[in-house]
């Protein structure tokens, strides 16, 4: 890597789709009103597109591809069900409808896919 260009995670216009949807999900919740749940659900997303970031850019991970992986698809879902309940409660039958969580649905998804076509339970 040149030392004078910046590392590939931090220039959207390098960004796989799994990154841009999580940056998609990020800016939605951003966009609600201020709320500490929704602030720790904004942390939750960075961690997950840094660990998807670092799968991507193959970097060492302690982990492993696998354990790092199946951490992203634990924080998108814990994430999932703290987004369900802080924009609709327990009256959450509208949620499944939503266009801005079909993204992110999307890039749990991919990541499941990907485990199961090299034969691994997420």
């Amino acid at each position: 890597m040149n030392p004078y260009q910046p590392p590939r995670r931090i220039r959207m216009d390098l960004w796989q789709p799994a990154e841009l949807a999580i940056h998609d999900a990020m800016q939605a919740v951003e966009k609600m009103p201020a709320d500490i749940r929704l602030t720790n659900a904004v942390i939750l997303l960075i961690k997950a597109k840094d660990l998807v970031s670092d799968f991507i850019d193959d970097n060492p991970n302690p982990l492993g591809e696998k354990e790092a992986l199946k951490l992203a698809i634990a924080e998108l879902e814990e994430m999932k069900e703290m987004f369900r309940y802080t924009q609709f409660g327990e009256n959450d039958e509208h949620f499944e409808n939503m266009p801005d969580w079909d993204k992110l649905v999307k890039v749990i998804s991919k990541c499941k896919s990907s485990l199961e076509k090299e034969g691994k339970k997420p």
